[in-house]
């Protein structure tokens, strides 16, 4: 007997106009559902996915491989992290539009049309990111700012912001990579992910402010919705000291990168809607 999967007509793997990409590192099965909730709910493009894999064992991958539904396969053969195996996918695309999108993250309906749209008809939209809510329906980030210690302030877990404010679009600092939406155009003219973050934490964010510095915006955008998980892989790859170890060296490499702007704009407005001019060579 065949096996059966969601058909979804707007799937071309050939001629996409947006490119969705998913990292796996042995967790096949968190993968697959994933897929699955993007082979279900995902509409409003003619849509690619490829699925890069950072190395995972031969079992996993082949758990991987057998998923029944249409995407492509980039088996790295060794772990490249967040940052290296997202822009080796970007690479291997074809989009105008390119969608990170982690493997714990599952797409809702109707997710993907409203953060084109913000791509597409916005001014100066470099990416968008959606209203991230747990599995079990609270509210878990509706996009970020970064304060002038480089903590992230994620609206919806702070009581800095409204709570009204998670269904208002608007200008942000950055939103999350689990489900992050770009342009290809501002995504290759900032290199990309920086694998100085390596292996995790803050690359989204030093993104962002990246595409900012181009006079790009990003853009929060409440009427999609993706459910995330938080940290499904990174638990079970590092304990939970070694991943505040990590997220502190990332954020004095942040801090060497951003800081004197971050605590300028403290001191005057509270918030800039332009980021500085900065150098992408190095």
């Amino acid at each position: 007997m065949a096996i059966q999967f969601p058909v979804n007509v707007y799937y071309n793997g050939i001629d996409p106009a947006i490119s969705i990409i998913v990292l796996n590192f042995n967790r096949a099965s968190l993968t697959r559902k994933c897929l699955k909730h993007l082979w279900k709910h995902t509409t409003g493009g003619h849509f690619e996915i490829l699925v890069v894999d950072n190395g995972s064992s031969v079992e996993d991958l082949r758990h991987l491989a057998e998923a029944p539904g249409p995407f492509t396969l980039l088996q790295l053969g060794s772990n490249r992290y967040f940052s290296e195996g997202n822009n080796i996918g970007a690479k291997h695309s074809r989009g105008r539009h390119i969608v990170f999108l982690n493997n714990d993250a599952f797409v809702t309906k109707g997710w993907l049309e409203p953060l084109i749209t913000v791509l597409e008809h916005r001014p100066n939209a470099g990416g968008v990111g959606p209203r991230f809510i747990y599995p079990d329906g609270r509210l878990q980030e509706a996009g970020a700012f970064v304060d002038e210690d480089g903590y992230s302030i994620q609206v919806g877990n702070s009581d800095i912001h409204d709570v009204a404010d998670q269904f208002r679009e608007r200008i942000v600092d950055y939103c999350s990579a689990a489900c992050l939406a770009v342009t290809r155009e501002a995504f290759e003219l900032v290199g990309g992910f920086d694998p100085v973050y390596e292996p995790a934490y803050y690359e989204d964010a030093d993104l962002c402010f990246k595409i900012g510095s181009l006079g790009k915006h990003i853009f929060y955008c409440p009427y999609s919705t993706v459910v995330h998980i938080k940290n499904a892989t990174s638990f079970e790859t590092w304990d939970r000291l070694a991943i505040q170890n990590i997220i502190e060296r990332n954020r004095r490499i942040f801090l060497s990168r951003w800081g004197g702007w971050l605590r300028k704009r403290a001191r005057t407005i509270g918030r800039a809607p332009e980021l500085p001019n900065c150098s992408f060579g190095d």
